[in-house]
């Protein structure tokens, strides 16, 4: 059954061209809508008019995006700054979701994609080898956005990691913290993993010993964030500041801590990771760590054009530097 921007509408309570407007990267509408909407397609299946027209002629110009199925607002985001400089090329883009829970592209969809006349894959998760062989045997251009690559020789357009992770806990160290919990996503995820690292060294470089109880783990999308906040309250860790791994993550966090009548920066300081309140209007002016978000998708569609017309050979990667930006909710302490 092909799925219409009307049966979106009517699934979201919203009208038919509320959702072609934030499919296509316009409208006045807050983030959170456009996440919703863009979210429901993904799970529906939709192929705009565009795209459908390719499948029929045989001449698609249709980019995949893919993510993982804990769709959070950097994603969307980083989809909508794709879809406007993309449609500016006449290319359509699609949405696909892993709702497998798994943090990689499978083989299965590929083949969904491939299906449906898409000639560019762009993903925000790793791959199975599999995939891989299946995009390239099937001709297709590909590169990892955001993340980075098990295999060699594919190209990856990333923001460095670990740096970043040490940039917000080293910030939080000279503002004379010492107990710093982090809330990180699962290690399986390589942007978590080195976040953690850089955590970690930044510790080490100050003589602060790294502590396992310290770390608390949610899941992908940084859902739990209050759930963390009321686990580290529960064992009575001692700590003056977090460092959340993304921004999501620490508003959630924020929103528990003055439920218990913590204040933030007063009581207990806040570091994010990603910037999101540059494109999404939040409560709270965030100390947080930018990714350059905007110049790596710039970077992203310059390449897969250059790819496409034979100028570009795959297989470089291209690692944007973490800066951070000082925000409203980390206090200088002193230090003990």
């Amino acid at each position: 059954m092909v799925c219409r921007l009307k049966d979106i509408a009517d699934a979201l309570n919203v009208s038919a061209n509320t959702v072609s407007c934030a499919l296509n990267g316009g409208g006045k509408m807050s983030e959170e809508l456009r996440e919703r909407i863009r979210k429901k397609a993904a799970e529906m299946g939709y192929v705009s008019n565009r795209s459908a027209s390719a499948l029929r002629t045989g001449h698609s110009k249709s980019i995949a995006t893919v993510y993982d199925n804990n769709f959070n607002l950097y994603y969307s985001i980083m989809t909508g700054l794709l879809q406007k400089r993309f449609s500016i090329e006449k290319y359509d883009v699609m949405m696909f979701s892993d709702w497998s829970h798994r943090a990689f592209l499978s083989a299965d969809m590929v083949r969904q994609m491939l299906a449906r006349g898409v000639v560019v894959f762009i993903w925000f998760i790793d791959a199975e080898d599999a995939a891989l062989d299946l995009i390239g045997a099937a001709g297709k251009k590909f590169l990892i956005l955001g993340r980075s690559s098990r295999r060699e020789g594919v190209d990856c357009i990333l923001s460095d990691d670990e740096p970043g992770g040490y940039l917000a806990t080293k910030h939080l160290i000279e503002n004379g913290h010492r107990d710093i919990l982090l809330f990180t996503a699962k290690t399986e995820i390589s942007c978590a993993r080195l976040r953690m690292e850089g955590y970690r060294r930044a510790l080490e470089e100050a003589g602060i010993p790294f502590r396992e109880e310290y770390v608390l783990q949610t899941g992908r999308d940084g859902a739990n964030g209050k759930e963390l906040v009321k686990i580290a309250e529960a064992r009575k860790l001692p700590y003056t500041a977090i460092f959340c791994f993304n921004d999501i993550l620490a508003y959630a966090s924020i929103i528990q801590l003055e439920e218990l009548n913590k204040c933030v920066p007063e009581d207990v300081s806040v570091v994010g990771y990603d910037h999101v309140e540059s494109h999404y209007f939040l409560p709270v002016h965030l100390t947080t760590v930018d990714t350059d978000k905007e110049a790596m998708v710039n970077l992203a569609v310059r390449r897969m054009i250059a790819m496409l017309s034979g100028k570009a050979e795959p297989g470089k990667a291209a690692v944007f530097e973490p800066k951070l930006i000082e925000g409203k909710t980390v206090k200088k302490i002193s230090e003990k």
